[in-house]
């Protein structure tokens, strides 16, 4: 992004800023929202406005809309989209926030949508559920973005488990293994003082976390060796073999 504006300068910014001064109040909100969210899918946003309206502000360049089926509609420059986020006011963003709570079907959002719906509402104090923070934060994890999903737990106040362990997976992704070690040492415990009550997959992926976290020089230290032995499903045992198998060209 900062090659972008060294490359174009002020004068693709200055024109996309133009051109959204020029929208009306309807067309100021679309853009507004979907900057703020990142992404939103088209029939979602359509609730809120005409497909024409999305069409035109496409057409402008201001909007670009994805292809196929479930389509998102996102911000045509990703520099346009800070640009219009930073121009929002707090108070602004919490109208346009609270429109959309009351006009999408929340339960419905997934992906990059439900991370930037996570991000948007943590800002502003409106804590999404457990299950929706976990969510967007394993798919911010996946894409690389591990910095923004600690931050998605670390502010919405969540613990539990899982949580625990999708922050661990930022923390370590962000290179900050201090604060993952932390945060996965007592999970190891716990999944060892109760080896029973934990799914097989939570057990998997907390296995490979201790793997990654864990000197290939001292694999005594392991304390999670033992759960190999307990899984049953393809996908729980194919991810704890793949780390071990990292591990062992390591040093293990």
């Amino acid at each position: 992004r900062l090659l972008e504006r060294l490359l174009f300068g002020r004068s693709r910014t200055s024109g996309v800023e133009t051109a959204i001064a020029r929208v009306d109040q309807s067309s100021r909100e679309v853009i507004e929202t979907v900057a703020l969210i990142e992404a939103v899918p088209y029939d979602v946003l359509v609730g809120f406005t005409s497909p024409q309206t999305i069409d035109c502000l496409a057409e402008d360049g201001l909007l670009s809309i994805s292809k196929g089926r479930g389509g998102t509609v996102s911000m045509h420059e990703p520099v346009t989209a800070e640009n219009v986020r930073a121009m929002v006011p707090p108070s602004r963003s919490l109208e346009l926030l609270t429109r959309f709570d009351a006009g999408a079907d929340l339960s419905a959002l997934h992906g990059r949508t439900l991370f930037g719906y996570a991000a948007w509402s943590i800002s502003l104090g409106r804590v999404p559920t457990p299950k929706q923070v976990l969510d967007a934060a394993g798919w911010a994890n996946a894409r690389g973005r591990y910095r923004e999903a600690a931050e998605i737990i670390r502010t919405s106040g969540y613990r539990g488990p899982e949580l625990d362990l999708e922050h661990a997976r930022s923390e370590w992704g962000a290179g900050r293994l201090r604060q993952a070690r932390e945060i996965v040492d007592p999970l190891v415990s716990e999944a060892c003082l109760n080896p029973d009550t934990s799914a097989q997959e939570y057990l998997s992926r907390l296995a490979s976390m201790e793997l990654r976290l864990i000197d290939p020089r001292k694999p005594e230290d392991l304390r999670l060796d033992w759960v190999r032995d307990t899984l049953s499903l393809p996908i729980d045992v194919g991810r704890l073999d793949a780390t071990r198998a990292r591990f062992d060209l390591k040093g293990g």
